[in-house]
Parts: structure tokens; sequence; C-alpha cells
């Protein structure tokens, strides 16, 4: 059996495992990586280099573009998609029609978390499960045939730090397995089951907390998901003589353990002597450990008063 020419389309630390993984088979022959143009110092972009891989940033994949004359010139087999956000085009997709095609690694479980940013809304939304899926790629947006799945539980502990940790053993493995199957014809194809939703890309105006209309829970999963390597979910406080706004990053807090605490939303209701504080959510308290204030370093609130010197914002 000849080597499969495999074209890997991705960017990040996802796109390094996985590259990795495809390297160290002997059926397996990567002809190039491929990212989007102005990302020469993106991590996966240096691995490659490093490694020696033909690394491309085409503009376009119309007729006679630089990207169509990268396909005809290394003439891959299939392509895989690892945190590529450009969206392929049918010319694209064409050129693969009589070959391998092309596969896409989707962070999220589908037909549920179809789109953007899904480890992060898995955890948002309450979900108890998640899942890695590799697709094959058509026209439309995460809307075909499953050819791998991994599932995994979210608990409420879940953060999305120990997503991608566990995405970056998972994916490669997974990937491996399914390009093996493509291969030697023995993939299984399996269609999409369940409701339908597609979910946009996260921006900063999403990762603020809005303490009089949000849950103590949902404060505590945006808490989760927006954390390292994220910039943090946050709230604006405000000084006690009305001046001096700051934008407050929340990184680490949980319920209360000793009682339920309940009043007025954004209000600090308790202080404790390890630096923690209660503050209210719309209807009941939660135990904020760590935070840290725009241009300064995360730490510890290790003295209650520098956070009682401020006003939350409510919206």
């Amino acid at each position: 059996m000849n080597p499969l020419k495999i074209l890997l389309f991705g960017s990040g630390e996802r796109a390094v495992h996985c590259g990795d993984a495809l390297l160290q088979e002997p059926l397996f022959h990567v002809v190039g990586v491929v990212l989007e143009p102005g990302m020469e110092n993106d991590i996966f972009a240096k691995h490659a280099s490093a490694q020696s891989l033909n690394t491309f940033y085409p503009a376009s994949f119309k007729p006679g573009s630089d990207g169509m004359q990268m396909l005809e010139q290394l003439n891959p087999d299939l392509v895989v998609l690892c945190v590529y956000e450009k969206i392929v085009s049918a010319g694209f997709l064409n050129f693969f029609r009589h070959r391998r095609g092309c596969i896409n690694l989707h962070g999220g479980k589908v037909p549920e978390y179809r789109g953007s940013s899904v480890l992060r809304w898995q955890i948002i939304d309450g979900a108890k499960t998640g899942a890695f899926t590799i697709l094959e790629v058509d026209e439309q947006m995460d809307t075909s045939f499953i050819l791998g799945e991994y599932q995994y539980p979210i608990t409420e502990t879940t953060t999305i730090s120990d997503l991608i940790k566990l995405e970056h053993t998972i994916f490669p493995k997974l990937l491996v397995e399914t390009v093996k199957s493509i291969h030697d014809g023995t993939v299984k194809k399996r269609p999409q089951q369940g409701t339908a939703c597609y979910w946009h890309k996260r921006k900063e105006e999403d990762r603020h907390i809005a303490w009089e209309t949000m849950t103590a829970d949902a404060v505590l999963r945006l808490i989760r998901a927006e954390g390292s390597p994220y910039s943090g979910a946050f709230c604006f406080v405000d000084a006690v003589d009305g001046k001096n706004e700051k934008k407050l990053r929340i990184w680490e807090a949980s319920r209360t353990m000793d009682q339920l605490y309940k009043g007025t939303p954004g209000r600090v209701a308790r202080s404790f002597k390890d630096g923690s504080v209660v503050v209210i959510a719309k209807d009941k308290g939660i135990l904020i450990k760590k935070v840290s204030f725009d241009g300064e370093p995360v730490e510890s609130v290790v003295d209650a008063s520098t956070v009682l010197n401020f006003r939350m914002q409510l919206h």
C-alpha cells in the first residue's frame, strides 16, 4: 500500500500535536502544512519549519489562485483541517471529490455544538457530555458525516484548561485511527442525529459577568470556560468614591460550602481570612478565590479590603 499523501491545514498547539502523530506513521506522507496568511509566527508554523516541512500561506483557493496552484503541485490525497478558520471553497472541495477527501477536527459534540469556540461553549451551556469529533467536510458548516468521535464527561469542576490538555492527548490518536480507516477503506460514515445548533465565535465582550442577570452557576461556568489560556471572565468595578473604574478578571471561584448567601447582586457579602470573598449573583453567592486587575499579574485575593474598596457593576 502506497503512503497516503496528506496536506495539513491548521494552527496552534492542536495542529502541532496532530502533525507529530501523522509524521510518526510510515503509511502517511505529510506533503506540506498550510496556515492562513500572516500566521508566520504561529507555534505550528515555527514547529513545521523546525522539521523542514513545506509550509504555505495561500491567499485564496479560487481558480488560478496561489492556493489551487499549490494543490496541483503537491497533489495530496487527503486534506486535514485542524484549527483552520477560513471556510474552504466549493472549488477546493471539488479538487478532492475523486480523492480521499477533506476532514475536519472539530472540538465539540455534533450536531448540538456546531460552529466556533465550542470547547468553551459546552462548558458555558452546562453540557454534561462533550466530544472531540472528526467530520467529513462539505460545503456547509459542520454538517457532514461523523468519521470519528471521542466523548468525555463535563463536570462542575471541568475547566477549559482541562479540556485543552485532554484534546492534545485524544485528538492525535483519534486522527491517526480515522486516517488509517480512510486509507484502507474501512472508514464508517455516521450521520449526525439530534437537534442541530450553531454557536458563534466568542469575543472579549462575551467574557463579561452580569451579576444582576446571571445565576451563580452560570457565572461559575463562565469563569471555568474563560480561564487560562484565555484572558479570563471579568466584571467592572468602581471605587467607592465613584472614580477609577477598573476591569476585574476572576480566575478561580466555587460554590459556597459553609452556607447559602443571598442579597443584592454584585455585593461583596463576606470576606475570609484566606483572602477569598463571597459575591452575590442573581440567585445566590459564589466564593471568589483568585482575581487580578487588567494590567496586573494574576494573584490571590490575599487582602479582602482590596475588593471591598470597590463596587461591582451589575451590567
